[in-house]
């Protein structure tokens, strides 16, 4: 072997491992208190593989009431899974042993998911004429200061979303307030394969990446455009590795005859944390795929 062939293969080596990216695997483990179901645990897979994202979540239904009601510490599972090179996204529905797959451009359809959840044509309108909603109020606060998390530096945001909602009929009005705390780093191993899968996922989709990304909670809630708050969306850079989402509403009915009654209540505290990071020459997709027996439906 000549030098010239040496060195030219070793910069080949080089090169081809720089250019390659591993396949990674985040773990997180939730806690969750919400209304009326009680505690619930979970444990979250995310994997990423090239032109692929799969997402498993298994929850434990651990409300006292809830064992009581089915003999047993009730579970759920939710699997899906995002092909961009095939245009598809994949829900596995474990209690029916059903897939459902359909194409991935009807994310940013809302047609197609009012058809998913239909709402007769004379509801909506009595609806619509009952109700009064105001625009919702956003507002996001940076920390200066970072914070280490489970061996992470980490930068934490503070997004604050408040909503009303008056009935017009019953002369009352629905306060909804929702805190969503983040711990980001962008030190995470695997950061610029979820990145730029997410990017690429909104490219295809047309829908913003804040609402695909880490935030598609939160702004759930908020149907405005996001151009009004895209600079502080900017800032919101990184993988979370803490996260805790607060959902409290307030109900206030007044009276003619009476002072005005106000009823609160906490509908959701839940607190993330990202537990392992797995960077792999190539993720096993039996993790999150469903047995060959499984019925498959493609929904147009």
């Amino acid at each position: 072997m000549s030098l010239r062939t040496f060195i030219f293969g070793v910069l080949f080596l080089l090169w081809t491992g720089a250019v390659s990216q591993a396949d990674v695997l985040f773990t997180h483990e939730e806690k969750s208190n919400e209304f009326m179901l009680g505690e619930t645990s979970a444990r979250t897979l995310v994997g990423y593989t090239g032109d692929v994202k799969y997402a498993d979540k298994k929850t434990r239904y651990e409300s006292g009431l809830l064992k009581r009601f089915f003999g047993k510490v009730k579970t759920g599972r939710n699997t899906s899974e995002f092909d961009l090179k095939a245009n598809t996204v994949s829900e596995v529905d474990w209690a029916n042993r059903y897939v459902y797959v359909y194409p991935i451009a009807n994310i940013s359809d809302p047609e197609w998911h009012r058809k998913r959840s239909p709402m007769i044509k004379e509801r909506r309108e009595l609806v619509e004429q009952r109700y009064e909603v105001s625009p919702p109020q956003i507002s996001f606060e940076f920390s200066k200061e970072p914070e280490t998390v489970n061996g992470y530096s980490t930068k934490r945001v503070d997004i604050k979303l408040n909503l009303e909602t008056t009935d017009k009929k019953k002369n009352a009005k629905s306060l909804t307030r929702i805190t969503q705390s983040l711990w980001l780093s962008t030190e995470v191993k695997g950061y610029d394969l979820y990145t730029n899968f997410n990017k690429a996922l909104s490219r295809k989709t047309g829908v913003n990446g804040y609402r695909l990304g880490l935030l598609g909670d939160l702004l759930s809630y908020y149907p405005q455009d996001l151009a009004s708050i895209e600079d502080d969306l900017a800032r919101v850079d990184g993988y979370t590795v803490k996260a805790k989402f607060l959902l409290e509403g307030s109900y206030i009915q007044t009276f003619e005859d009476k002072p005005p009654k106000k009823t609160d209540k906490v509908f959701k505290d839940e607190t993330s944390v990202l537990t392992r990071v797995q960077e792999i020459p190539s993720l096993d997709s039996s993790l999150f795929l469903a047995p060959e027996s499984f019925a498959r439906k493609k929904i147009k």
